[in-house]
């Protein structure tokens, strides 16, 4: 059974926007690039924003110990 081990990067944005979509591509291919494979993505709302507006994305990479 192969064991893995995780992190996880919360990168900020509102990503309506391609830069923060390029941001959000840096550090998922900067991870790759050090052997991580991302798992799962996440919005993260701001607790004082109304419907459902993104303060960042949370990915969380795993990768085999």
């Amino acid at each position: 059974m192969t064991k893995y081990e995780y992190r996880s990067i919360a990168v900020p944005g509102k990503f309506k926007k391609q830069r923060d979509l390029d941001q959000l591509d840096k550090v998922i291919n900067e991870s790759a690039a050090n052997g991580w494979e991302l798992v799962t993505y996440a919005a993260v709302a701001h607790s004082q924003w109304n419907y459902g507006l993104t303060s960042a994305i949370v990915a969380t990479f795993r990768r085999p110990k």
